[in-house]
């Protein structure tokens, strides 16, 4: 038997690969991988390591309206040779796009013996790749998703269970502390500096606020076309109670929440995109006893305020600063607790479905 790993990135860039590799490699079973590196023009590598190969597919240098299409095309084409020339029996696939890509052969070759992992939403705004993902799920051996939220592009399927994107549990804190008696509140963003409308929009509105200040903890990747980065904007507009500590490890994360006395995991609601997902942070939030700021109308606000794990606001028509004044005054550190490991618990029986479903499918490998 064979089993294949189908990555639309590279191995960093998909923590969660390590779900199926670290239990692979706990049965001795022998997998290879296929990585994408987008940003480098090089020929396919096969780099061996133990228990399989990894095949990295690099991008192809192209122009025009092809910049994008063409290398996916190129990834899908050098795929479907890597899975023929080595007659795999299993194939895990992580996300839609490379499912989609692949469909075909999915459906045709590996019916039933195949994972669908969906972590995000992609292109499930076009009702035609809506119905082929809801086909594809259909024909999975089962799909995991990270979020239920999901569910709102995703049919209802008995072959689809929830994973959650958990780590650092042997690091966690043990207790919340106490907010009301803070004369200074830090509110931390923690991981990949994105949403730059509601990142600009937060700074402005508590610009200089004398009870509160605002940390940014990783890499900013992205921002609007024509703005400065978040630093910049920073400078420019003079505010002062922010600062910028770059990149980390995740082993620097309980130093990291230990500094911070809320969250800050504000995205907006204005895409299926942000609504549907959950990020990281709601897992930081509980492992770490820190209260998450969610914006309203998303699915994480509706997982944080059912159960009791942070506040959730919207940036344009309420009063940030009194809200937040207002939850601070209310703070009860042995409660969240008491919520946090409610959630955990449920988090935990979740995940504990997850590895049965994983468990008989590597039973069908064996």
């Amino acid at each position: 038997m064979k089993i294949l790993i189908i990555g639309f990135s590279l191995r960093h860039l998909i923590p969660y690969i390590e779900i199926y590799e670290n239990k692979l490699k706990e049965k001795g079973i022998h997998f290879d991988t296929i990585l994408w590196d987008r940003y480098s023009n090089k020929p396919l590598e096969s780099v061996p390591r133990r228990l399989g190969i990894d095949y990295i597919i690099h991008k192809i240098g192209v122009g025009s309206i092809f910049k994008k299409l063409l290398p996916m095309y190129h990834f899908r084409s050098i795929c479907k040779k890597i899975i023929k020339k080595n007659n795999y029996t299993h194939l895990i696939v992580l996300t839609t796009l490379p499912g989609v890509f692949l469909g075909e052969m999915l459906s045709r070759n590996f019916r039933d013996r195949y994972i669908l992992d969906i972590r995000d939403y992609s292109y499930e705004k076009y009702r035609m790749y809506r119905n082929y993902v809801n086909k594809l799920v259909d024909r999975s051996a089962f799909t995991a998703i990270s979020s239920k939220g999901f569910f709102k592009f995703l049919a209802q399927n008995e072959k689809i269970v929830p994973v959650h994107n958990i780590t650092n549990g042997d690091c966690a804190l043990a207790n919340a502390g106490e907010l009301r008696s803070k004369d200074y509140i830090e509110l931390g963003f923690v991981g990949a500096i994105r949403y730059y409308s509601e990142n600009c929009r937060l700074l402005e509105i508590l610009k200089n606020h004398p009870r509160y200040g605002l940390v940014f903890v990783g890499k900013e990747i992205s921002k609007e076309i024509g703005k400065e980065s978040l630093e910049k904007f920073c400078f420019k507009n003079d505010i002062r109670n922010v600062h910028f500590k770059g990149e980390y490890d995740n082993r620097e994360k309980p130093k990291i929440y230990n500094e911070i006395d809320i969250i800050d995991s504000l995205y907006g609601s204005h895409s299926l995109e942000v609504t549907t997902l959950l990020p990281n942070r709601l897992y930081d939030a509980v492992l770490f006893k820190k209260p998450i700021l969610a914006s309203k109308g998303t699915y994480l606000a509706d997982i944080v305020n059912e159960n009791g794990l942070g506040i959730a606001i919207d940036l344009i028509s309420d009063d940030v600063a009194a809200a937040l004044d207002q939850y601070i005054e209310t703070f009860n550190p042995k409660a969240f607790d008491e919520n946090c490991q409610r959630f955990l618990e449920q988090v935990e029986y979740e995940q504990s479905e997850f590895y049965k479903r994983l468990n008989a499918f590597w039973g069908d490998i064996a």
